[in-house]
């Protein structure tokens, strides 16, 4: 578990934000894809184990809302 967010981790942060927002906007609507919410928290999930606790949840926010 690292405590800081090194400059490696800041562009997969944001590309697991984008990829997560992507697939809970495709699962929203009149037709939805039940595959997206299926998959729609892994990218998060791959990525937060490094990242510190309030970068964690800002990304979770970020995605919730891109998706949104």
């Amino acid at each position: 578990m690292g405590s800081t967010l090194s400059t490696r981790s800041l562009p997969l942060t944001v590309a697991a934000v984008v990829l997560s927002g992507a697939a809970f906007y495709l699962s929203e609507g009149l037709n939805p894809h039940w595959w997206a919410i299926w998959l729609a928290a892994v990218p998060l999930l791959w990525i937060v184990p490094r990242l510190p606790w309030t970068v964690a949840s800002s990304a979770a926010v970020a995605a919730g809302l891109i998706g949104g």
